[in-house]
Parts: structure tokens; sequence; C-alpha cells
């Protein structure tokens, strides 16, 4: 089943986990915060140096948080996330539902995770319900040919994160 078992990079789709992760911090960060999108050094445990490049290969200055993320400005989204830290991001991403170990370097803020769809399936679920996190289901109810109720499967979500971040 390829919906549950396939696992696939999610790159730029982990990036509102980052965003929101900094929204709900409203007094440090807000759609109007300043964002550099200049070139950033990570060092890899290795020693090695990893450089994100935006899609354009292009640097963008001082942006707007809203730019940043509507335009998926990867210079942008791992200095935001640097700020915030990996264990920060990682937390959201855990509150928007995924459940599955997370490589905890900084390259998780561009999505260096492999996910099942139905886990990034799970994540924009709670987006899309004001941070409420609930089971993704089909089928919430079973009846026979008359109507009658033969089984129920309530929804019982639960709010993961701030509906006002989420809005945002």
């Amino acid at each position: 089943n390829r919906a549950l078992d396939a696992l696939r990079p999610v790159g730029s789709l982990m990036k509102p986990a980052v965003y929101l992760a900094a929204l709900e911090r409203p007094r440090r960060y807000t759609l109007a915060s300043r964002l550099l999108d200049e070139p950033v050094e990570v060092e890899n445990i290795d020693g090695s140096l990893w450089q994100p490049q935006n899609f354009d290969n292009e640097s963008h200055g001082e942006v707007l948080l809203h730019k940043a993320l509507a335009l998926s400005y990867n210079q942008a989204a791992v200095r935001l996330g640097l700020d915030l830290g990996v264990d920060t991001v990682i937390d959201m991403v855990r509150r928007l539902g995924v459940e599955r170990p997370l490589p905890a370097v900084p390259a998780i803020f561009l999505g260096a995770a492999s996910l099942a769809p139905i886990e990034v399936a799970g994540m924009y679920q709670t987006l899309a319900d004001d941070g409420r996190r609930s089971a993704l289901r089909s089928i919430v109810a079973v009846t026979d040919s008359e109507g009658e109720l033969q089984a129920h499967y309530p929804q019982k979500p639960h709010q993961a994160v701030s509906a006002a971040s989420v809005h945002l």
C-alpha cells in the first residue's frame, strides 16, 4: 500500500512546520518579521559544510517572513530553523502528527526526511483543521441497507497547535 508504506523525501512540505513554530512565538515572530535570505553554512558532524541554496540560486536579502514562506526561500527557512532550534522544529512536526523518527539535523528544515503520503496528509490535515489533530479516516460510520447504524468510528480531535498561529 503505497499511501501507507512508500517513503519519499518530503522536501519543502516540511517548511510550514518551521514557520508555524516561529509564529507560535508572537513576541518574537510575526508575518511581518524580517528574515535574512542570504548564504548560510552549517558544519556537519563529519566536519563538512552544508550550504543550502534557493531554487533560483539567488539570495534575496532581507525579506518578510510571510514572503519567505510563500516563495519557499531555503536560506531564510534554514536561518529561521537554526534560530528556533532543531528540537523545536521536530517538536512541531510531531505535534502536527508525524510519529516516525526524524533526523535531528538542520537539513530537516528543508525536508531531509522521508515520510509516507499518509503522514504528510496528517500534517496538513492538522493545519487545515485549525491545529486540531485527529486520525485520518475515510469511514466514520457503517449503516445497513435500512440506514441503521452498525458501527461508528467517532473522531476525537485534540488541539495540537494554537489555532491563532495556524490561522496566520
